[in-house]
Order: C-alpha cells, then sequence, then structure tokens
C-alpha cells in the first residue's frame, strides 16, 4: 500500500503544473490515472468537491446567516458581534445562534478571531409549492417532478406564502431541509374584498383575504378574482 501511495506522489510530481488555466481536479485526476486511483477520482471530480466537507471560516469571517456546525449540531448565525480586547489583546467574536434541529434553541459563543469554524455542506436547491398541510409544506422538483415535503418553519416568517405553483429556494443538508427562502415578490389572488368606502382623507384603501388566508391592504379599485404582487 505504501509502494501505491509512493507512486500516486510520484505521479502527481511529474504533472505539468505549468498550464495555469487547466482547472486543479483535471490535474489532480491526471496524477491519479498514472498511479492506477482513477477509481477514486471521476474526471468531473474537483478538489472543491472533494474537499467541500472540510469547508471553514475564520471566527472573524463568519457572518448573520451562516449555518455552522458545532458539537454535533447544525446551528444558524442571527447575531454576529466583534469584542475588542483590552491592551494588546486581540479581541473576540460573540455570536448568537439558533439551533435549527434541536427545536429553535437559542444560544451565544464567543470564539477568538482566527478560531476555525466548520460550516454546514449545503446544497441549494429550487422547488414548486404544491401545497402547505398542517406545518409541512409539500414541494416538487421542477425537474425531475421528484416530490418532497419540508417544514414550513425553516421558511421563517415567509413561510405564510407559500403559496402553490410559488418557485422557492431550499438550502438541503443531504436530504434534510434546512433553510428556505422565497421570491421577493408573490402573486396572490384576492379571495375577499369589501366595497370601498371612501375616508375622510379621501383614500379607498381596505384590508382584503388573499391566498394563505393572508390580509393586506389594497386600494379601492382591487376586488375579489384579481391578482396582486
Amino acid at each position: 500500500q505504501q509502494a501505491r501511495m509512493a507512486g500516486l506522489l510520484a505521479a502527481l510530481a511529474r504533472t505539468s503544473w505549468s498550464s495555469c488555466r487547466a482547472p486543479l481536479g483535471a490535474l489532480c485526476h491526471q496524477g491519479f490515472a498514472e498511479s492506477g486511483y482513477a477509481s477514486i477520482l471521476s474526471s468531473s471530480t474537483t478538489i472543491a468537491s472533494a474537499w467541500r466537507h472540510m469547508a471553514t471560516k475564520k471566527a472573524q469571517e463568519l457572518r448573520a446567516g451562516d449555518i455552522i456546525q458545532r458539537d454535533g449540531r447544525l446551528l444558524r448565525v442571527t447575531k454576529f458581534m466583534w469584542e475588542h480586547g483590552r491592551a494588546r489583546a486581540q479581541g473576540f467574536i460573540l455570536l448568537d445562534l439558533f439551533d435549527v434541529r434541536g427545536g429553535g434553541g437559542k444560544s451565544g459563543i464567543k470564539l477568538k478571531l482566527n478560531e476555525d469554524v466548520t460550516l454546514a455542506d449545503l446544497q441549494a436547491v429550487s422547488a414548486q409549492v404544491l401545497y402547505v398541510e398542517g406545518k409541512t409544506v409539500h414541494l416538487m422538483d421542477p425537474e425531475t417532478f421528484d416530490q418532497f415535503t419540508a417544514p414550513v418553519e425553516v421558511f421563517g416568517t415567509a413561510g405564510r406564502w407559500l403559496i402553490p405553483e410559488v418557485i422557492v429556494g431550499l438550502k438541503m443538508l443531504d436530504t434534510e431541509p434546512v433553510t428556505g427562502t422565497l421570491p421577493p415578490k408573490v402573486a396572490v389572488k384576492v379571495l375577499e374584498a369589501e366595497a370601498a368606502v371612501p375616508k375622510d382623507d379621501g383614500s379607498t384603501s381596505r384590508s382584503v383575504v388573499v391566498e394563505g388566508d393572508n390580509h393586506i391592504v389594497c386600494p379601492g379599485h382591487i376586488a375579489a378574482g384579481n391578482t396582486v404582487w
């Protein structure tokens, strides 16, 4: 086994690195192929994908919204604060965290500026809303038509706008939805709208009921059956 590994290293050493425009993964693959390890990496494999599970950031590079893995938990950074050190001390990073898997528990930690933090290996996908059932939204991959579900809570307060046919974005950890986002604007149909009555200031706006049992304020000319954004 040691001899084969030595052969791998020798093959990598023989690889031409002068062509900097060639993908690093392709050059690495060439070395594996010469050493008999071609089965380890396919031609489409890159260094980035091979090591994506090791993605890290320095504590000072984290920002609100980042998803990190720590002590076996999946945590979303909700607040980032820099605590200046005394005298020549470098200071610390204070993070407020939301436990994505642990029922929404909140916690806080203090880290050194250059402390490595492991990022969650998340994959971004798109999906079409089919329908919402209780606290679960049923979704479909628009390309493969595969259906799956996600907790409504991963969309936060925007979850009330999970209207059928809306295309949403999800970040997945393997097959588990971790966070979800909706487009900036969602088209919804007005279900109920009372007759507009002019107010003292001349305005006719009033509250109407739209899809998802949501209430929004619309001008007086908007009637039931209209679509609004």
